[in-house]
C-alpha cells in the first residue's frame, strides 16, 4: 500500500495554499505577514493546526473564517488551474493499492483531485483520507496512521 500526501507530492498546490492564507490572514487579521513569515508559521500544517497557531498568537477565529477560506481556495485553484507533479501519474497508474492521506479537508481535496484528473480515475471515497477523519492534524501523524 502506498499512502500519498497531496500538497507538494501529487500536485504543487502548497504555494497557492500559502499565498491564499497570507492574503487572507493579512486582510482579516491585520497580520502583515510576508510570504516567508507565512511559510515559517504554517507551512506543512493543516488548517486545524493553523487555527491553533493563530490562537496561540492571540488571534481567535470562528468556523466561518475557515469555511470562507475553503471557498477562496477552491476559486483560486479553479482559476489558476492545478497540474499533477511531473511523472506522478506514470507511477500512480502502475500501483495496485494506494490512497491519499492529506491534511486538507475532504471537499477541497476532491476539488484538487478533480482538477488534476485523478478523482474517480485513481482515487475515490474508498481510498481518500482527509483531516476531517482524525482528531489531530499535521504535524501529528494521525491521518497517515488512520489511512494505514
Amino acid at each position: 500500500m502506498v499512502i500519498w500526501d497531496f500538497d507538494g507530492v501529487i500536485a504543487d498546490s502548497e504555494r497557492i495554499y500559502l499565498e491564499n492564507r497570507q492574503r487572507y490572514f493579512n486582510s482579516k487579521l491585520n497580520l502583515n505577514w510576508d510570504f516567508n513569515t507565512t511559510v515559517d508559521n504554517i507551512c506543512g500544517l493543516s488548517d486545524f493546526s493553523n487555527r491553533e497557531v493563530l490562537n496561540s498568537l492571540g488571534y481567535i477565529t470562528c468556523d466561518d473564517f475557515w469555511d470562507n477560506l475553503v471557498k477562496i481556495d477552491e476559486e483560486v485553484f479553479k482559476k489558476e488551474g492545478l497540474v499533477p507533479t511531473d511523472g506522478i501519474e506514470n507511477i500512480i497508474k502502475k500501483l495496485p493499492k494506494q490512497c491519499v492521506a492529506t491534511g486538507g479537508i475532504k471537499q477541497r481535496t476532491i476539488v484538487k483531485l478533480e482538477l488534476v484528473g485523478f478523482w474517480k480515475k485513481y482515487f475515490n471515497e474508498d481510498n481518500l483520507f482527509t483531516i476531517d477523519m482524525v482528531r489531530k492534524g499535521k504535524p501529528f501523524p494521525d491521518i497517515f496512521l488512520y489511512a494505514s
